[in-house]
């Protein structure tokens, strides 16, 4: 995962051993995040980055063995995920790819961003 939440902070770049203790299936200590995760209170922005995001690793890797999405609790929000990439697989290059998307846009399917929003502004 790459934080940078404000203009000139320094990018880091997450491997799955620096989070919490917590259980994969197929995930290793080496795979890194992609850099947009969701919470049980994600906006409509980032959980339809989060979604597009896996429709376009199950599209690639439908069998997972390169991805995996990890879930655990939080004590400020009830649940995060991020999902973890195995570094120098095809699911890595899109890992890549997104990463850049998300640096010179917002949204990385912008259809399904307005549709989310549209569901909670309706609420």
């Amino acid at each position: 995962m790459v934080i940078n939440t404000k203009p000139n902070m320094k990018a880091k770049t997450l491997k799955l051993h620096e989070f919490p203790i917590i259980e994969t299936e197929v995930a290793e200590g080496d795979w890194e995040a992609l850099m947009c995760g969701q919470t049980s209170q994600s906006t409509a922005l980032e959980r339809s980055n989060f979604d597009s995001a896996l429709d376009i690793f199950d599209k690639e890797d439908p069998n997972g063995r390169d991805w995996e999405v990890v879930r655990w609790e939080h004590w400020n929000v009830p649940w995060v995920e991020f999902i973890f990439v195995r570094p120098n697989s095809t699911a890595y290059e899109w890992l890549r790819f997104m990463h850049q998307e998300l640096k010179t846009g917002c949204s990385l399917n912008l259809g399904l961003w307005k549709e989310y929003r549209d569901k909670d502004l309706a609420k």
